[in-house]
């Protein structure tokens, strides 16, 4: 009798063992976290940057913002490969690829994002006055208001000429 119960205490607690060790492993699941820091070539924190990440079989896309300390968490993302792209206005964006987490990871993935470079463009949509090409005089129209609003020294027609372009 003894042996028996003895028998059955092993088993109950092999059981309680079997069952605790699934219940951990339940918990843990198919998930891992994907964690890291955003910052400039200075080594300054990026605030407010865009980290995106799509899984690469399943195309599941999962996105948050770097905090104020220029960190960011993407917790419970399927195991797998995943594609990380990290953004932030005036930088360049950084693109991670083939980032495998497996069962319980913690990665951390720091980026450092550099400064994109700023382009301009400049259009002018005016039409340029044609040249005279048969001859080398400059002429201009100055109208009577302009003779009269304009403060001329001793009123001298001489110096109406400052007005008008190409003149010296």
């Amino acid at each position: 009798m003894k042996g028996q119960v003895s028998m059955r205490r092993e088993k109950l607690r092999l059981i309680v063992a079997i069952l605790f060790a699934a219940a951990t492993l339940r918990g843990q699941g198919n998930l891992a976290t994907l964690n890291g820091t955003v910052t400039d070539p200075t080594g300054a924190v990026i605030a407010g940057a865009t980290v995106a990440a799509e899984h690469e079989e399943t195309g599941l896309k999962r996105q948050v913002t770097t905090s104020a300390a220029g960190t960011y968490v993407l917790p419970q993302l399927p195991i797998g490969t995943w594609r990380v792209t990290i953004e932030a206005p005036g930088f360049r964006p950084v693109r991670f690829e083939k980032i495998v987490l497996q069962v319980g990871d913690t990665r951390t993935l720091d980026a450092q994002l550099e400064v994109a470079t700023i382009r301009s463009e400049v259009e002018v949509r005016e039409t340029p006055v044609p040249l005279e090409r048969t001859t080398a005089a400059l002429g201009t129209v100055i109208a009577s208001q302009q003779v009269r609003e304009i403060p001329l020294n001793g009123r001298h027609w001489a110096s109406l000429m400052a007005l008008a372009p190409g003149a010296g």
